[in-house]
């Protein structure tokens, strides 16, 4: 059986997202698990890889996740209105920095993908991408999870 390009993208994703919240966010006990059921949460964003290959990538983030997140990248007070909106941009942020970095991990020639900007697009955006076909990833951590998705 031939392996699909999101089958073939799918692990240096999830390992740089492992990564980025063990070593960069001192986030402990995280692991990359199978992705049985999608759990919509509000927070999440998309990029778009495209080239050799086009698909569309996925982060849904717990809150108590995003939110330790957040107080690593801004480690001072702020007003909570600032919060609110800081925390509500966290999500590009996430996905650009994991999908960002992982392109250089991916094997040729998807090493060479390019990839849009971070998009948090609307709800019904999202359920249109999960009635497609897409595999995925859960990281599951002590603060919360991330699902990571193909599509």
């Amino acid at each position: 059986m031939q392996t699909s390009v999101k089958e073939t993208i799918i692990d240096p994703l999830s390992h740089t997202a492992v990564n980025f919240l063990q070593n960069d966010m001192s986030i402990e006990d995280v692991k990359a698990v199978e992705l049985k059921k999608v759990e919509p949460k509000k927070y999440f964003s998309t990029v778009v890889y495209s080239g050799v290959a086009n698909m569309t990538v996925v982060c849904i983030i717990d809150e108590d996740l995003l939110k330790t997140v957040f107080k690593m990248f801004i480690p001072y007070s702020l007003s909570s209105s600032e919060t609110r909106e800081m925390i509500k941009e966290m999500p590009n942020e996430v996905i650009n920095i994991i999908a960002g970095l992982s392109i250089a991990k991916f094997p040729k020639p998807y090493d060479e993908l390019e990839m849009t900007p971070p998009s948090a697009t609307s709800k019904e955006y999202i359920e249109e991408l999960l009635s497609k076909d897409f595999i995925g990833k859960k990281i599951e951590t002590s603060k919360g999870d991330m699902q990571l998705l193909i599509v």
